[in-house]
């Protein structure tokens, strides 16, 4: 079952500043779910706003060489305003603004992997529009209601051009 809105928008996102933890990854040794943890343990519970899960680009990224093996940096953090101070221990993380298609997860945060097969296997072949050089994004909103809950909601953004 495909839990993505098979229809994403083209949308035109600002920079954003956030503010979170660093940390390589693969697909098959998925460290998010422990990053996470480790982030929401170390912020306290008076900073509310959107949360982020930004993948860098990167050399690993590219299709002709991503493999499930394959190392890459990825970001969890909090939406942060640029002039303030970060807490210890975290990093700022500025998200390019400019074009992306925005597909929505819905469903528990387990079945996410089928979301993105269907936008590499399907969407992005089929749709025209060439990745560009910038992160990729999951966002947060008041709309995910927690990872084991079905109405919960999942933005993915992926740079076009």
């Amino acid at each position: 079952m495909i839990y993505a809105d098979l229809s994403p928008q083209i949308v035109t996102v600002p920079e954003t500043y956030t503010m979170g933890i660093r940390f390589i990854t693969t697909i098959s040794r998925n460290e998010n779910i422990a990053m996470w943890q480790l982030f929401n343990q170390q912020i306290p519970d008076t900073f509310v706003g959107t949360r982020y899960g930004i993948f860098e680009t990167g050399a690993t990224c590219a299709a002709d060489v991503f493999n499930p093996q394959s190392e890459t940096t990825a970001f969890v953090g909090i939406e942060f305003p640029k002039e303030q101070p970060i807490l210890r221990d975290m990093e700022r993380k500025t998200i390019c603004g400019g074009k992306y298609a925005r597909f929505i997860h819905k469903g528990i945060v387990k079945d996410l992997m089928q979301t993105y097969h269907y936008i590499w296997g399907v969407w992005f072949p089929k749709s025209g529009y060439e990745l560009d050089n910038r992160d990729d994004f999951e966002c947060y909103t008041e709309r995910f209601a927690g990872e084991n809950i079905e109405s919960s909601e999942i933005d993915i953004y992926f740079p076009i051009k």
